[in-house]
């Protein structure tokens, strides 16, 4: 049973008068431990299919249906309080678009931290500093970091932080969408480094949904693409980038 599996998923959004259908009965597997690659031109559905994964959706949703298995469980069928409690970041965890700019600049990162522990678990707050600490560590950063605010931190460290923050509760499924997004190019070889190496030594099973090929060809194992809102063609990264089959891919 592959650890993912997503069927027939639809999710539309309204858009004046009009309905956008962002996700369009989209078909996908993902193995357990497995590294998939998303790409596909902006505007084709891939953050949208991953806020349907994750289930994190604007206000103007018009349809959600289809299903989303992890694991025995069709994770579109629980309750919210359920799927926040259980799931959302404890199982499935997600470093969205633009998330260096997700941290509060109001509080230190130490203090974001904790509470995102706190709030999912039954940790004390000195277990939950511990560990964040610990996590920081592992995404290569200076435990100092705990006390600083974001705009103490450059956009390579916030971006490290983003990810300490979803792996901080060891989950079994990462998504990360447009991990590398406004850094520089040394940066972003940086952070692909880091997220294969975490994803490899946690055996997590992870989604990178990128616009660039060349992100995919460091991390994927395997790669999807996206266009109009569907999965036109799925095939491991290196048979992919030799033998394109669907013309969208060709181009």
């Amino acid at each position: 049973m592959p650890h993912l599996q997503v069927a027939s998923l639809k999710l539309y959004y309204k858009k004046d008068s009009s309905v956008v259908r962002a996700v369009d009965g989209v078909e996908l597997a993902v193995e357990r431990g497995e590294t998939l690659g998303i790409v596909g031109e902006s505007g084709c559905g891939k953050s949208s299919l991953a806020s349907a994964i994750f289930r994190s959706f604007p206000q103007n949703v018009a349809l959600f249906e289809g299903s989303v298995r992890l694991g025995d469980v069709d994770i579109t069928r629980i309750g919210e309080e359920e799927f926040r409690k259980d799931y959302r970041w404890r199982r499935i965890a997600m470093v969205p678009q633009s998330s260096m700019n997700s941290l509060d600049p109001i509080y230190t990162v130490g203090k974001q931290m904790v509470e995102t522990i706190q709030e999912h678990s039954d940790m004390s707050e000195r277990e939950a500093k511990e560990l964040s600490e610990g996590m920081l560590r592992e995404v290569e950063l200076p435990v100092e970091v705990f006390n600083r605010y974001p705009f103490q931190l450059s956009g390579g460290q916030k971006q490290r932080v983003m990810i300490a923050l979803a792996l901080i509760l060891n989950p079994e499924l990462l998504i990360a969408d447009e991990p590398t997004t406004a850094l520089d190019v040394v940066v972003q070889s940086k952070i692909l480094r880091l997220l294969s190496r975490l994803s490899s030594e946690r055996r997590m099973t992870s989604i990178y949904i990128t616009h660039d090929m060349g992100v995919v060809s460091v991390v994927a194992s395997r790669v999807a693409v996206m266009y109009a809102g569907r999965i036109v063609e799925v095939a491991p990264a290196s048979e992919l980038f030799a033998n394109p089959l669907h013309p969208y891919t060709q181009s």
